[in-house]
């Protein structure tokens, strides 16, 4: 049997990783159609043209955050993922909201918990707003939903956020 090219092989990959993109982004736009958010956000885009992909600036948004040392399990990954989401939509709310925002997200998130883990997690998030405020402030989109999965090999990540320029109605 012949030995197939090396970038058939990658070709291939590419191929299923695309295609497991859209079905991912296609599964968020489904269960975000079907939830309370609906009437908010109908119009989810893929890849708006001339904007970075989502998934990209939220994989360099946690950057920092990643343990270099070991390799980060598939739950620590989503741990970290789902508070740099409370971190950036928070972070989109005007400075004078976001004390309370912070302290609502924390009494319902994390009630029962131990004191010192809700102030640890509040001073994370702190930490994490204003690294969006230093180096993302541009980006003003809301992330809405997010998907992360183990390829085995690697994670892929997908983001579904607002529209670039269009503000989120209350």
């Amino acid at each position: 049997m012949a030995k197939k090219s090396k970038g058939f092989s990658e070709l291939l990959k590419q191929e299923q990783r695309e295609k497991m993109q859209r079905q991912a982004m296609q599964e968020m736009e489904d269960d975000i159609r079907q939830g309370p958010l609906k009437e908010e956000f109908v119009d989810i885009l893929q890849e708006p043209k001339g904007h970075a992909r989502m998934s990209d600036v939220l994989s360099a948004f946690v950057g920092p955050y990643e343990d270099k040392e070991e390799e980060m399990s598939l739950n620590q990954r989503q741990s970290l993922l789902g508070i740099a989401v409370i971190a950036w939509n928070l972070a989109l709310l005007p400075k004078d909201q976001r004390k309370a925002a912070l302290k609502e997200i924390i009494r319902e998130l994390l009630k029962g918990e131990d004191p010192l883990f809700q102030r640890e997690m509040r001073e994370i998030i702190n930490e994490m707003v204003a690294r969006k405020d230093q180096f993302f402030a541009d980006n003003q989109r809301y992330i809405v939903n997010y998907q992360l999965r183990d390829l085995g090999t690697e994670f892929h990540l997908t983001v579904a956020s607002t529209v670039p320029g269009e503000p989120v109605e209350e």
